[in-house]
């Protein structure tokens, strides 16, 4: 019985949190923000090199393909947190 107490206590307040969040307003930063999270996470194998590819002033390269995947990867996790969370519609 403790255990879906502590369940349901977690659900309400998780259920607050969620209200915060959606009455909150989301200004301009924000949204180019998530605009670029969401371009990062769709990125397909080619996008991904590509992204590998850009080299700085230098002529270096600045991500191995691997941390470029591993980028993408990690942008995909976050872009599917924040829709779960319900900042905005997914």
């Amino acid at each position: 019985m403790a255990n879906i107490d502590a369940r349901i206590t977690q659900l309400i307040k998780a259920l607050e949190r969620r209200k915060l969040e959606q009455e909150a307003p989301v200004d301009d930063l924000s949204r180019s923000l998530f605009a670029f999270e969401d371009e990062m996470a769709s990125l397909d194998e080619i996008g991904i090199a590509a992204l590998a590819a850009i080299s700085d002033d230098g002529e270096q390269q600045i991500l191995t393909p691997e941390q470029a995947q591993r980028m993408v990867n990690d942008f995909k996790r976050d872009t599917t947190r924040r829709c779960v969370r319900a900042f905005r519609g997914c």
